[in-house]
């Protein structure tokens, strides 16, 4: 985790470490989601299963969001 946070220290970071950087954050997603997929089928109230899709959902936004900091224009269209 400290690896992906010095990222954002260094705001000229090389392809290689933006890449390094997004397949990082790749693993710690699939591993939350993972958990909070294996706690969801231990059948919990629907109240907490409720929470835990909300989790997901906002982790799912702060990735998009990283993911358009680190590769900023990905095509013309996302130009401003």
């Amino acid at each position: 985790m400290l690896k992906f946070l010095s990222f954002f220290q260094d705001s000229m970071a090389d392809d290689d470490t933006q890449r390094n950087m997004l397949n990082e954050l790749g693993s710690i997603v699939r591993e939350l989601n993972k958990e909070i997929e294996s706690v969801k089928a231990e059948g919990v109230p629907k109240d907490i299963r409720r929470k835990l899709v909300e989790v997901q959902s906002r982790m799912k936004k702060l990735i998009t969001d990283i993911r358009d900091k680190i590769l900023q224009q990905t095509s013309l269209d996302s130009f401003n």
